[in-house]
């Protein structure tokens, strides 16, 4: 399948809108309270639990469409490194060096005290930085811990796309996974599944389509029990892309935002607590638009300077210059 073009969907736009659902979600998560969907859902899980989930069943689509327009592995894991790397050691380097050294009482202890040993092996393997951050949550940046199982997903993509039949065999081994052992990446893994499946499938969300499915997504939620990530995996991919798929509303490109925006989002909601902020709402209007803000220097300066090394090599067809991923 011919993947659409940047210019012309809407995947930026749903994922901007995750990263500040996460972003929301971890506001009530570091004041000890809960936000609406967790209430919703009996606390099985909130808003930034599900927004993750949809980073994966997107990265799904897009990076199956990545190996697909490629199929060679070397300039598919360059490509997947430029992505996911520079934006992660910056916002990483951020968070130790200036986030953690701002909520310190004291920068020149805690400079001497940081773990450099260790912290220089996280950030070889993406794993979020051990130095300590004062208030609700000891992390300087919690959110970092997805990443390595991202591009854990992409290590993957090759060897379950080798024959696309591999995907009906895995995926129903994974959902079963997740339905008995209550570990966050299985959940993760699965909805990346459901995500290529749909691309490996040629299969095309509709919204026709999608109001069907929201239904069966909304009451997966409420009703699903321990099996909710089932529905999650089927009906609200699908309806995810149904939407991420539409033409974007807007008629020149805007900056991907997305990814930096999910970076800095921990450390800039811890900095809003300790400057005083102790409601929820008042934590998540204050923290999303600085995270954006963020977000597009974290895209202007590193992430988009990065890529167009990507644009440099050589493409081996079309489909390759049509994939945002």
């Amino acid at each position: 399948m011919a993947s659409p073009t940047r210019h012309a969907n809407s995947l930026d736009h749903v994922r901007l809108l995750l990263a500040a659902l996460v972003i929301f979600s971890h506001s009530f998560d570091m004041l000890s309270r809960h936000d609406a969907l967790s209430v919703f859902s009996g606390g099985r899980v909130a808003f930034g639990g599900l927004a993750v989930c949809g980073f994966f069943g997107l990265s799904g689509y897009l990076i199956s469409s990545s190996w697909d327009a490629k199929r060679s592995l070397a300039p598919y894991l360059r490509n997947r490194l430029l992505r996911i790397g520079p934006g992660f050691a910056a916002a990483f380097l951020f968070s130790v060096f200036v986030v953690g050294a701002v909520g310190a009482a004291n920068a020149g202890l805690y400079y001497a005290a940081l773990p450099w040993p260790t912290l220089a092996r996280e950030l070889l393997t993406l794993h979020q930085p051990s130095a300590p951050m004062p208030g609700p949550y000891s992390e300087v940046n919690g959110a970092l811990w997805t990443i390595r199982y991202e591009f854990l997903c992409y290590l993957l993509t090759p060897l379950f796309l080798i024959r696309r039949e591999v995907l009906l065999v895995l995926w129903p081994i994974v959902a079963a996974l997740t339905a008995v052992v209550d570990v966050q990446p299985c959940t993760w893994l699965l909805m990346f599944l459901s995500g290529a499946v749909v691309h490996a499938y040629n299969i095309r969300p509709t919204p026709r389509w999608a109001w069907i499915a929201a239904p069966g997504f909304i009451l997966s939620l409420r009703l699903g029990g321990d099996y909710w990530e089932i529905g999650a995996a089927v009906f609200g991919v699908y309806v995810m892309l149904a939407i991420g798929l539409r033409p974007s509303p807007f008629k020149r490109t805007l900056p991907d935002v997305s990814y930096g925006t999910y970076l800095y989002g921990w450390p800039t909601q811890k900095l809003v607590i300790l400057a005083g902020a102790a409601s929820p709402w008042v934590v998540a209007a204050l923290a999303i638009p600085i995270s954006m803000a963020l977000g597009l220097a974290s895209w202007t300066l590193v992430e988009e300077r990065f890529l167009r090394l990507k644009a440099s090599a050589p493409l081996r067809n079309a489909n390759d210059a049509r994939v945002r991923a």
